[in-house]
């Protein structure tokens, strides 16, 4: 196998792990928001291995990025659990969260296209929907994802991520 072939099979085989881990975190991420984990919920990397049908590593993987979210809380030589912010650190959570919806706005003020103007009114119908309906889960994560969104339309990746 020549070294190029050698790299291009490398490449594959790192975006197909990515996509896993992707998935599993996804999926996680949306447990948790929509509260089917419930907060200092145990997550064994093995469990939630074996429950995606995936390895230990990207299960690992997956749970890292969700603590680096702050959605899951890494102990060590204990696990993974699902994040439960005491009283104090809810105040400091929402008041960074206010901070960054500042820059968010001043950065899109004045500067949203028409396409995405047309995605935010359908988010908020998506909203409005699932408001009107018996799912407040699924509710309070439509709001942290329109959030997710507007950070999204500014292009900064930073504000993405946080």
């Amino acid at each position: 196998m020549s070294k190029k072939q050698n790299i291009a099979g490398k490449e594959a085989d790192d975006k197909l792990l990515r996509s896993r881990t992707e998935a599993v975190h996804e999926a996680l991420r949306l447990a948790i928001l929509e509260q089917s984990l419930q907060p200092g919920a145990r997550l064994p990397e093995d469990a939630v291995g074996e429950s995606f049908g995936t390895s230990r590593t990207i299960a690992r993987e997956a749970l890292g990025r969700l603590a680096v979210e702050g959605l899951v809380e890494l102990k060590r030589n204990r696990g993974a659990f699902v994040a439960a912010p005491d009283l104090e650190e809810g105040r400091e959570i929402l008041s960074v969260r206010n901070g960054l919806e500042r820059v968010v706005v001043q950065a899109l003020a004045g500067h949203i296209s028409t396409q995405q103007q047309k995605t935010l009114r359908e988010h908020v119908d998506k909203e409005r929907e699932a408001a009107s309906g018996a799912s407040p889960h699924r509710t309070v994560r439509l709001s942290g994802e329109f959030h997710l969104l507007l950070a999204q339309m500014t292009g900064n990746q930073l504000l993405s991520r946080y």
